[in-house]
């Protein structure tokens, strides 16, 4: 997309829908904040006459900084899952789950081999502290542990 607002951060990707009836549909997934309605028309604009017809802009916007783990590792695996939804049209970005060392017997890491599996292989799960999830350009490499004294999201 050449036409992508510098106010929306990087573009993670993109999707097309063509319905049988009415207009097309284009949905962008970008770190940072939502586009707004001005840069949407202005986006809806540039495309048109690619696309011979004006598409409708929906804006999903990628949290960057990703969430940790919490105390509820189920409620945790599916905020997981939600966030993979897009995974398809992503192809600027990957997922990385950054888990404490692997212990081969450990329940979670079957769950976070099939999430790798089920993402033709793009999640990437890394060894490290603190245990959580985010986007990242590729690779998938473990982020350093916080310092004392600051924020300790992934």
């Amino acid at each position: 997309v050449r036409a992508w607002p510098l106010r929306g951060g990087r573009l993670a990707g993109w999707s097309l829908q063509v319905p049988p009836a009415g207009a097309p549909l284009v949905v962008v997934h970008h770190f940072g904040p939502a586009i707004g309605a001005a840069a949407e028309d202005l986006l809806a604009d540039a495309l048109t006459p690619a696309l011979d017809d004006r598409p409708s802009i929906v804006d999903q916007p990628l949290d960057s900084a990703g969430f940790g783990i919490g105390r509820d590792t189920l409620a945790w695996l599916s905020r997981v899952d939600e966030a993979l939804a897009p995974l398809g049209w992503l192809d600027r970005v990957v997922p990385c789950i950054q888990w404490p060392a692997p212990d081969s017997a450990s329940r979670w890491l079957d769950s976070l081999n099939l999430r790798r599996r089920s993402s033709g292989g793009r999640l990437g799960v890394v060894a490290g502290s603190p245990a959580g999830f985010r986007w990242a350009a590729p690779p998938c490499v473990p982020r350093p542990a916080p310092a004392s004294g600051t924020d300790p999201r992934p």
